[in-house]
């Protein structure tokens, strides 16, 4: 064998052996930045191997809002030089904890609140407005289930001091019109949801919080009324237990 044969022999033998080490080097930088972080890329041994490509590509696709990554041992010395650089601190961070995405399979749509109402076909009163009205709730047999005070701002009824009279249901629901009540007038009386208590004897089961739609029994008042029309009148109701209610406003100013 010729010298000159022999040198390209050993200058290719140094260039295999350099390349290898470098790539383990690179394999190396890889498994050591994931060993600070959840994804276990198994022995740190500069060999890659199948925990190494399953971490760096997990990791990979977290920071990567789950894109899915096709990182092999060829992308080794590239993707060390990201975990490297300016990005390895942020890449740090994501890979303190493994997160998993959520696939959503249909549309449920928007959650709707249980007072919901849609006005988009029904013309508001939005020039009335009182600051003080009575309102009463009343059974068909006459005897009284709630009443108080609320005002109409813009046409929005704005409900204030109240009581139930709904026997053991009555106490703690007083909340119930100022915050989930969502009713507005209009010249056929009020329209909306109305949340509605039950009563509740001593020795019965407490019963759940109805919400009543109201707006398709309005009966006119007969009498001659100074008010804004739609504000006196009768707006009926039945409860899903058959009862046939009243709700009522009076005495605004």
């Amino acid at each position: 064998m010729t010298k000159i044969k022999l040198k390209i022999i050993l200058f290719v033998i140094l260039m295999v052996f350099g390349t290898q080490v470098q790539a383990e080097k690179n394999v190396l930088c890889i498994q050591k930045f994931l060993t600070k972080t959840v994804f276990n890329p198994g022995p740190s041994d500069g060999a890659w191997g199948k925990k190494t490509e399953t971490a760096i590509n997990q990791l990979m696709s977290q920071a990567n809002n789950f894109e899915s990554q096709n990182i092999k041992k060829s992308d080794a010395e590239k993707i060390c030089k990201t975990l490297s650089g300016s990005q390895g601190s942020k890449l740090h961070e994501i890979g303190q904890f493994k997160r998993f995405p959520i696939a959503i399979t249909e549309d449920i749509g928007e959650i709707k609140s249980l007072t919901d109402f849609d006005f988009t076909n029904i013309t508001i009163s939005t020039n009335v407005t009182y600051k003080r009205c009575a309102f009463d709730i009343i059974h068909s047999e006459g005897w009284r289930r709630a009443k108080g005070k609320v005002g109409i701002k813009n046409g929005t009824l704005v409900f204030k001091n109240h009581e139930w009279y709904a026997g053991l249901a009555s106490s703690g629901r007083e909340h119930l019109l100022n915050e989930e009540a969502n009713l507005k007038l209009t010249n056929t009386g009020v329209h909306g949801i109305l949340p509605h208590v039950s009563y509740v004897a001593e020795g019965e089961v407490d019963k759940p919080v109805q919400y009543i739609t109201l707006g398709k029994n309005y009966i006119k008042a007969t009498k001659p009324s100074y008010f804004e029309e739609g504000v006196e009148g009768s707006n009926n109701y039945t409860d899903r237990y058959g009862s046939t209610y009243t709700f009522q406003l009076s005495f605004c100013s």
